[in-house]
């Protein structure tokens, strides 16, 4: 990869990270819990370094290599669908439960149930958010697809959190 690609895209993953973070430190209901949400993205960030050697692992063992799609197309999306997206949001769930506990011991009574669904939503963003970034790099350094690797971790930087709201919505929603 260029210069220029390596600039771009790790100045796209720092403007999704801040700009996250911004948003949290700015929301009235999230401003108290920044330390759990930057918790949550360190948290996904961590935990993405195993996930990222055992996908690595499988893919050798099965010669596949989906980010050159190297392989037969159907044995691509099932990979995906039913090795790789299964065991990154189990990494994420797992990252966000440290500080979803966290915030019930510190916070026991009194909370109303649009900030529970708030805070759900914004742990599960920045556990996503973690794990996009440390995978994004891992990409990048193995040698990533030129631009279009680039304009593929744009769009990721956008779904990854999207759809890992969806179920931090229901985390929030159903908190006890």
């Amino acid at each position: 990869m260029s210069l220029a690609q390596w600039v771009v895209a790790i100045a796209l993953l720092a403007a999704a990270v801040g700009g996250a973070a911004l948003v949290v430190r700015r929301s009235p209901q999230l401003r108290h819990v920044l330390s759990l949400w930057a918790a949550a993205l360190a948290a996904g960030a961590v935990a993405m370094v195993p996930v990222w050697a055992l996908e690595r692992a499988l893919e050798r063992w099965a010669e596949l290599d989906p980010l050159h799609a190297s392989g037969e197309p159907a044995t691509l999306l099932l990979y995906g669908f039913l090795v790789a997206a299964p065991l990154e949001q189990a990494v994420i769930v797992a990252a966000v439960a440290l500080p979803w506990r966290l915030r019930r011991l510190r916070v026991r009574a009194g909370i109303s149930r649009q900030r529970e669904i708030a805070e759900g939503v914004s742990f599960a963003a920045g556990a996503a958010l973690g794990l996009f970034c440390t995978r994004s790099i891992a990409q990048l350094g193995a040698g990533g697809a030129g631009w279009l690797g680039v304009a593929r971790w744009a769009l990721g930087l956008v779904a990854y959190p999207l759809l890992s709201m969806l179920w931090g919505y229901f985390l929030g929603r159903d908190a006890r």
